[in-house]
């Protein structure tokens, strides 16, 4: 794109406007004698007082300075001197840097050195921080400016150079915010400066500014849109006022007194003053808002603009517009301010001057979410980033409407907070919606690579001080109450996970009003310890609760009471819900999070309780039973089936019944080839055996289509997402007539589909592999009937109603869990006998127990053909090394040898088998099994490592590895991990609890491997777990920040 500009520099730009629009005013700014009143320059003096500035710099830089552009920072507080000093500057052809006066003293020294800056001038008032870098950089400390004198002075003689490439001359430097390290300098031309006002040329029939306008300025001139919208303004002949007052920034009535004082007939602002002000005008609601609803437009840049902020100004008629772009780009996004409706504000399009260089690329297959970029041809980006194809902003959109070009922001790609449990929360939202409350001033959520959110608020120090502290606390938690209500539930903010910081304490945030997360994390860091460990840990409780409990009379009847209004309240919902006290409440939404609160409720009451006293006792009738045996000092009554191993097979029976109630169309078991053509449809392609087997299964020419059910929505850009954490080719989800991803409902008898898309899985699908399963130690067999075993039958069901001529074959992923206990000495390569204690004792490995009974019932009453995987532990890939840090043997190899520095001194055998040669098993088998007449002693297989090693082995590979740690007894190792809260471990204290139970580990069976092995040699040829491996797994753990581990 060709731009021709009205001039050819900066310098020219000044001269002409001082030629032809000499006695209009160009610049409002607060009187040096009175600092509430104004002052005003033409554009003549405007020029003039610069080319006199010009000539006492040049005296300054010229005696020392050899090079042709040398970089002059300027660190003072934003006020007429600064902008005028800068417009000095650029008459010397200087590269300017401006540098905001909130970096540290060691993110200044570290712009200085990025930018090899020569000078640094510096106001007074910063003299005590700019006098420690006279070793590394010339200074020169700013006077104040008399500008009364400096128009007295006769024209001067200074006549400014002008370069010939000057269009395409880096001429000033800003920097990023640092939000996540130091600061950034970001070089930027004349062009680029001119590109402000191009950008805007074809908005309101090129009066989006014009030359009549007079912009009040709520930004400090250090930031990119501060100055730029000065220039902006000086390009079109127009005007800008600088806030009154003494200082930068202005005060609410500061600003209200600006507009009022001078003809302002717009203004722009970060979000941050419009929240001040707001305040304000509401104590005269009928005439505070006249004064902003008669100008032109109110512009807000820079950050996020509250929702309720937005929604309170457009319905008292304030015309509000919201800019959107970067310092890399320029103003690139525009609200819809040309519809009459007052929510325009929420919908973002392109700059008509920018739009033919900006995409919005989808990153789903149901176009919802976008990631924007520039294309590096566009003549208004940064030079730096002109070297690839496109530069991306780091900000995700949505398409609202669909098809419209309008676009809502959804937050910033690298503010995401990845939990331990591979969830994701978006903390924009939140915390927007928790600053709506008048008596907060900042709320920050984090997070990341925790189980739940927690959120820190600073207080607004001016409403806050009117109320008490109990009111505070109630509308501080309304506040946060509210924000839940929008936010998924593994988002939601416990009431004790809410810190409030003192009046006196401030959350570090960028002059645009945006969290700096990383400084919060650094200055915090203590706070948010504690709240997490108060949270979690309930060990210290009052000694005298059991003493007053006995005293209490707890009848059964009372805790029973107290537990139904208890979880009512924790989980707001009517008491009534809760009447039927035999349902299981994690049937009636508590979760994780609600799982501890209740606990620390129960705590509070009761005193210490078992970590795992809810997962075992889910009801409220088990519930009082236990808490009635403590607070009578009696041994807790043990279940009658403590471990659920009745309940299991009652389980299994359950299914095998329901399967005679549905009369499927009974067929044989032929003996037909393997299909030429295969189409499979696999779950859990988003987990790390799923992914490998999705990639495995498209290395096959057999494979013609795959299609991939996936809990929840977004299922194409969660797949992506998953698999480029995994460091996997996800180029090849782009074949869409090749793999066919949907989005799932296990509990739905479709599955979720509609009609006609199930009859397409019906007639087309040669193959099913399931292998999506909850991964959870903590769940019961109850809860994983709802979660897992209810889907298996559904999709047994679709096989059995399969149309083809030819019986869909079911591959059911297993584990040895589902026969791990020591009832079996050694398990066979066949299907199990019916007997309760063959699974590991723990809700995941009888849910596989009794999905493996429930496959075997399918193709006895339904004919589905069905293989059986047995898989033992899963290690990471053996190529990439990736690992997910959220299993439990990474884990506590990742939190042994880092934060806690021991692993113990007793362990399993080491037989783990990589994902990818896991997979490559599991579709080698699948491939060249068909639905022929097999005996069900051939359709079991054991995928596991044949070449097994010892865990002493594993300690020498570990220690050998670099890594430094003791080997202690098992007994102290668990009694570390247990008394840590803090621990990342700590999440899975009540599993380890069982699997070291008496200091012991409990070891499970062993398996045969002899009939897989001859099945498929990949299991034969996979490779040791070696030095080489683990240091590939440890080198994977150190570079995602998991392993905190000092090196030898």
């Amino acid at each position: 794109m060709s731009v021709k500009f009205r001039f050819s520099s900066i310098a020219d730009m000044l001269q002409k406007h001082a030629q032809n629009r000499s006695d209009e005013k160009c610049l409002y700014y607060p009187n040096k004698s009175q600092s509430d009143s104004y002052a005003s320059l033409t554009f003549k003096q405007f020029n003039e007082v610069t080319n006199h500035l010009a000539k006492r710099f040049s005296n300054i830089i010229r005696q020392k300075e050899t090079n042709r552009n040398p970089v002059v920072c300027i660190l003072a507080n934003s006020d007429v001197d600064y902008l005028l000093t800068i417009y000095a500057l650029f008459k010397l052809n200087v590269v300017v840097f401006p540098l905001s006066i909130r970096n540290s003293d060691a993110a200044i020294k570290h712009l200085l050195e990025k930018s090899n800056a020569s000078y640094l001038f510096y106001s007074k008032a910063f003299s005590s921080v700019a006098t420690t870098f006279d070793s590394i950089i010339n200074l020169h400390q700013m006077e104040e400016l008399n500008i009364s004198e400096l128009l007295d002075y006769k024209e001067s003689s200074f006549k400014p150079e002008i370069d010939t490439d000057e269009i395409d001359r880096i001429c000033i430097i800003f920097h990023s915010s640092g939000t996540t390290s130091f600061p950034k300098p970001i070089r930027l031309t004349t062009r680029y400066l001119f590109g402000w006002f191009e950008s805007f040329a074809s908005e309101m029939d090129d009066r989006f500014w014009s030359d009549d306008d007079l912009v009040l300025l709520l930004l400090p001139l250090f930031h990119v849109a501060g100055f730029g919208t000065t220039f902006i303004m000086f390009y079109v002949g127009g005007a800008c006022g600088l806030p009154l007052g003494d200082i930068f920034p202005p005060t609410p009535k500061q600003i209200i007194k600006s507009i009022e004082y001078t003809k302002v007939t717009k203004v722009c602002t970060v979000p941050l003053f419009l929240q001040q002000l707001l305040r304000l005008l509401k104590e005269d609601e009928n005439n505070g808002f006249k004064m902003l609803a008669r100008l032109r437009f109110v512009l807000s840049v820079g950050a996020a603009c509250s929702p309720d902020i937005c929604k309170q100004l457009t319905e008292h008629g304030v015309k509000l517009i919201i800019g959107f772009g970067s310092t890399e780009t320029g103003f690139i996004l525009v609200s819809c301010y040309e519809t009459n409706n007052k929510d325009q504000w929420q919908s973002l399009r392109k700059l008509k001057g920018r739009e033919s260089n900006l995409s919005f690329l989808p990153l789903d297959s149901d176009n919802q979410i976008y990631e924007l970029v520039v294309n590096s041809q566009d003549p208004f980006l940064a030079p730096e980033f002109k070297s690839k194809k496109f530069y991306s902003i780091g900000d995700l959109f949505k398409e609202e409407p669909v098809g419209s070009g309008n676009y809502t922001v959804q937050g910033r790609a690298d503010d995401i907070l990845v939990h331990m449990s591979g969830e994701k929360t978006n903390p924009l939202p939140i915390e927007l919606a928790i600053q709506q409350c008048p008596i907060v001033e900042h709320a920050v959520v984090l997070g990341h690579q925790r189980l739940h959110c927690s959120v820190l608020i600073e207080l607004n120090s001016k409403e806050a001080s009117k109320l008490e502290h109990s009111q505070i606390e109630k509308q501080i938690l309304t506040a946060v109450e509210n924000a839940n209500t929008n936010a998924p539930a593994h988002s939601h903010i416990a009431p004790a996970l809410i810190k409030i910081l003192p009046l006196d304490k401030h959350l570090p945030v960028t002059n645009k009003g945006n969290i700096l997360r990383k400084q919060v994390y650094n200055e915090y860091h203590s706070e948010i310890e504690q709240i997490y460990e108060q949270f979690l840990n309930q060990s210290n409780f009052d000694s005298n609760i059991l003493h007053d409990n006995q005293q209490e009379s707890w009848t059964k009847k009372k805790i029973c009471d107290y537990l139904q209004e208890t979880v009512a309240e924790i989980l707001h919902k009517p008491i009534e819900n809760f009447n039927d006290h035999s349902q299981s409440l994690y049937h009636l939404s508590l979760d994780s999070l609600t799982t501890v609160q209740l606990r620390n409720k129960l705590c509070q009451k009761f005193g210490f309780l078992d970590q795992n006293i809810i997962f075992e006792y889910p009801t409220i009738d088990a519930l009082t039973d236990q808490l009635f045996a403590v607070v009578n000092n009696q041994q807790p009554r043990q279940s009658d089936d403590p471990q659920h191993y009745q309940q299991t097979e009652e389980i299994i029976d359950k299914y095998i019944n329901l399967m005679a109630t549905h009369t499927n169309k009974k067929r044989q078991i032929t003996n037909s080839d393997h299909l030429r053509k295969r189409i499979f449809l696999i779950t859990g392609a988003n987990g790390s055996l799923g992914s490998q087997t999705l990639l495995q299964l498209l290395n096959k020419p057999q494979v013609t289509k795959i299609y991939c059910l996936l809990r929840g929505p977004d299922a194409h850009n969660r797949l992506r997402t998953d698999m480029e954490s995994r460091k996997q080719d996800t180029a090849v989800l782009d074949d869409k007539t090749r793999i066919i991803i949907l989005s799932t409902n296990f509990d739905d008898d479709q599955l979720g589909q509609t009609a006609e898309i199930y009859q397409q899985l019906q007639c087309e699908v040669t193959d099913i592999i399931h292998s999506a399963w909850k991964m959870d130690f903590n769940l019961t067999i109850n809860d994983f009937d709802r979660e897992c075993l209810k889907g298996l039958y559904q999709l047994l069901k679709l096989a059995a109603t399969s149309s083809s001529e030819v019986p869909m074959h079911f591959h059911f992923i297993s584990s040895v869990s589902a026969a791990g206990s020591v009832v079996i000495d050694k398990v066979k390569e066949e299907p199990l006998f019916r007997q309760k204690g063959i699974a590991l004792p723990n809700g995941y490995g009888q849910s596989k127990y009794a999905a493996e009974h429930i496959c075997w019932a399918a193709m006895n009453q339904w004919s589905v053909p069905v293989d059986i995987y047995r898989f033992g532990q899963i290690s990471g890939d053996s190529e990439s090394g990736v690992w997910n840090t959220r299993e439990m043997i990474s884990l506590m190899v990742c939190v042994g040898c880092g934060e806690m520095g021991m692993l113990p001194e007793d362990g399993e055998q080491i037989n783990w088998i990589p994902v990818n040669y896991g997979a490559a098993c599991l579709v080698d088998i699948a491939i060249n099994s068909s639905a022929r007449a097999t005996p069900p002693s051939d359709r079991v297989h054991h995928i596991q490592n044949p070449h097994v090693i010892t865990w002493s082995q594993l300690i020498k590979y570990l220690k050998s590895s670099g890594l430094q740690f003791k080997v202690v007894p098992t007994e102290e190792w668990i009694h570390q991990l247990l008394g840590n809260p803090k621990n990342p471990a700590y999440a899975l204290a009540a599993f380890f609890e069982k699997t070291f139970a008496n200091g012991k580990i409990c070891h499970i069976g062993q398996f045969s491997l002899e009939k897989t092995i001859r099945r498929t040699a990949i299991l034969q040829n996979c490779p040791p777990i070696d030095q080489q491996l683990i240091q590939r797994y440890i080198k994977y753990w150190i570079e995602v920040g998991s392993l905190k581990a000092t090196n030898s």
